[in-house]
């Protein structure tokens, strides 16, 4: 089963502004194949997807569980998927290796943000939050 979760952007937010976070996400790739782009009837790019490496978030996450939770809150942490990327990144579950979390975002014809796609509970919102304040931040 395919679980989405939508989240709407309520700041501006350019898709240049992420495409400059060229060490923290792959756009429009999954590994070294690139991915169409889904474009709406003007042509205009409407759909993007993200693929945001987990290596540079990598500490921060560890902290974000280990530091703040009991080793009982960290065992049901990991059992539900909780922080995705906690699981990932320690390679728990069924995680089979993977090093990114990937979103769908989809963009306006002006090039702004209007949603985020998050698809499975396997991509970790935690690790979506810290990519937009980083770029809330570089504004």
């Amino acid at each position: 089963m395919v679980r989405m979760k939508n989240i709407e952007i309520y700041k501006d937010i350019h898709m240049d502004e992420i495409r400059k976070l060229k060490s923290v996400v792959t756009i429009d790739k999954f590994g070294k194949w690139d991915l169409p782009v889904k474009r709406n009837e003007e042509g205009f790019v409407s759909q993007h997807k993200v693929c945001v490496e987990l290596d540079f978030f990598k500490d921060r996450i560890i902290k974000y569980v280990e530091n703040q939770h009991t080793q009982e809150e960290i065992d049901e942490i990991v059992l539900k998927w909780d922080v995705p990327s906690y699981n990932l990144i320690k390679g728990l579950g069924d995680s089979n290796g993977r090093t990114f979390c990937s979103y769908e975002f989809f963009v306006d014809d002006d090039g702004y943000i209007d949603r985020i796609c998050v698809m499975t509970e396997r991509n970790c919102n935690h690790l979506l939050d810290w990519l937009l304040e980083m770029v809330y931040q570089s504004k």
